[in-house]
């Protein structure tokens, strides 16, 4: 296993594995998640720390470390995105995450702000995720490097990429609109095909009007 697959300086490599169990032991997994961590998990290793004591950076007013786990699949299956979203629940810092299956790897970031910051506690507001690729085009930066917080940042941008379709400058409210536009698209779809097997012309033109609303305020985000 290359243990710097990022390609990142080597004094932020952690490289520490990771038992299964510490996780699906704890209190907050229930019977289900167990299982999916013992179907579908080979291994996790912490693999990287980034933090203002070896990057030498500013510490965040949200953001004090940036773990990454690399999580090796046993099969490639969408529970793996249950089983990141609750070690993130878990976790008192911000994460990215490395999935990998076979010869085939994926960056997954959970975008959260704090839930209760005293408590360690976090919200989960919209998970990205990139594409499958092979090792060699696995690529991620380590730039904006003023703050840990502009860091985090970075690294969720460069995950998010297109997924992101707010022109928003703030990051927190650029995936708020994002997640909101994704709601009202999803909402629109289901009024469309309504709409088609509607056969009373109020009905239909009352769906064709709510239509031209989210339509409407669509645009305006």
């Amino acid at each position: 296993m290359n243990e710097n697959i990022l390609n990142f300086p080597t004094f932020t490599i952690y490289n520490k594995v990771m038992p299964k169990k510490a996780f699906y032991s704890h209190l907050e997994a229930n019977a289900q998640m167990k299982s999916l961590f013992v179907e579908y998990i080979e291994q996790i290793v912490w693999l990287y720390k980034l933090a203002p004591s070896n990057l030498h950076i500013a510490d965040g007013k949200e953001v004090q470390e940036i773990d990454i786990l690399r999580i090796k699949l046993k099969q490639k299956t969408k529970s793996f995105l249950e089983i990141c979203r609750f070690i993130d629940s878990l976790s008192p810092h911000h994460t990215l995450f490395i999935i990998e299956h076979g010869a085939e790897y994926q960056l997954l970031v959970n975008y959260k702000q704090w839930k209760d910051a005293k408590a360690g506690t976090f919200d989960i507001i919209k998970t990205f995720q990139s594409d499958w690729v092979l090792a060699t085009s696995l690529k991620i930066q380590l730039d904006a490097l003023s703050s840990m917080d502009s860091l985090y940042e970075s690294l969720v941008r460069q995950v998010a990429s297109s997924q992101i379709t707010s022109s928003k400058q703030d990051l927190h409210q650029a995936v708020i609109e994002t997640k909101e536009a994704e709601a009202i698209k999803k909402e629109m779809e289901s009024i469309k095909k309504r709409e088609a097997r509607e056969r009373q012309p109020q009905k239909k033109f009352a769906l064709h009007q709510e239509y031209l609303r989210l339509k409407a305020k669509l645009v305006r985000l």
